[in-house]
């Protein structure tokens, strides 16, 4: 085949500016520090690089979902230290109306006021969601007659959040759980209040077992609260553990290395000056080729 002028031009434009691309994919893995700086570059790694940033991108969310779990835990076992503080409180005045010589109804409203505060704490809110209503967050899970008879208004499912593929954690302890386990806290407080409003110490002291059995009930959720902060905890290490994995996999794959980059780039650069002056030779012999025509013709 017969290569006209044109024909060497447009090969001569073509290496330029192949050489001044791969001058500028080198600068620009130089100035970035990444090896791959498009699919094609390597479109087997590229597929390893997209799926190790999709698996970054999910355990962030993971970190997320265990973040707002220990978050919502850690609150919870505050507000449960709270109870057990005021049950014990109803539990000292009860002790104290057996014995003094005063009537016993005498500790009734401080009680009353203690079980009005247990059931405002019973329907705590964390993020604006209440945290003992079981999987329903958006309605207030207690509610009283008036009289001291109180109702739960939650749901028995347990909470949770997805930490993992096919792994989560429980977020907290449903009401009727924490506030019925062992005997039903509202309903021990209102019997004492009856016993006290009675006068008779002996029906008081009948009653203390009751709170002694709603104490021990919260003291039991707040061991089970323990024992999911710790788990949570332990997910937490392993989680981190994981995704520092992850992103050294992705360091390495997208890390470009800079004394092989500058390697590159000096060749490409080569390889453009042997262009630019195999151009010029090119561009005289053209001009040598057209004075040849003009003369002869």
């Amino acid at each position: 085949m017969r290569v006209t002028g044109s024909m060497a031009i447009r090969a001569f434009l073509r290496d330029v500016a192949n050489a001044k691309e791969g001058m500028l994919d080198a600068q620009n893995k130089s100035s970035t520090g990444r090896a791959i700086l498009r699919p094609s570059d390597s479109p087997r790694e590229m597929s390893d690089v997209l799926r190790l940033r999709a698996d970054k991108s999910e355990y962030r969310q993971y970190e997320r979902n265990l973040q707002f779990a220990q978050s919502r835990l850690e609150f919870t076992d505050t507000v449960v230290g709270g109870l057990q503080d005021m049950v014990d409180r109803v539990r000292f005045l009860a002790l104290s109306a057996i014995g003094t010589t005063a009537s016993p109804d005498t500790f009734v409203t401080e009680v009353e006021g203690l079980r009005d505060q247990i059931l405002g704490t019973a329907n705590s809110a964390f993020q604006g969601h209440f945290i003992f209503g079981g999987t329903d967050g958006d309605t207030q899970p207690f509610t009283s007659d008036g009289s001291g008879t109180v109702t739960y208004q939650g749901n028995s499912d347990i909470p949770k959040v997805q930490v993992g593929l096919g792994s989560s954690v429980q977020t907290q302890i449903p009401g009727d759980q924490l506030f019925g386990a062992g005997t039903d806290i509202f309903q021990a407080i209102t019997d004492l209040v009856d016993a006290m409003k009675s006068g008779v110490k002996a029906n008081i002291d009948a009653k203390l077992s009751g709170i002694a059995a709603a104490w021990e009930g919260l003291s039991v959720s707040r061991s089970r609260i323990g024992s999911l902060i710790n788990v949570s905890d332990s997910i937490k290490n392993e989680m981190s553990a994981l995704s520092l994995a992850r992103e050294k996999d992705l360091l390495e794959l997208e890390s470009s290395d800079l004394t092989e980059t500058l390697t590159e780039f000096q060749s490409y650069e080569n390889a453009l000056q042997a262009t630019l002056a195999v151009g010029a030779r090119i561009s005289q012999l053209s001009l040598l080729d057209y004075l040849r025509s003009l003369v002869s013709g």
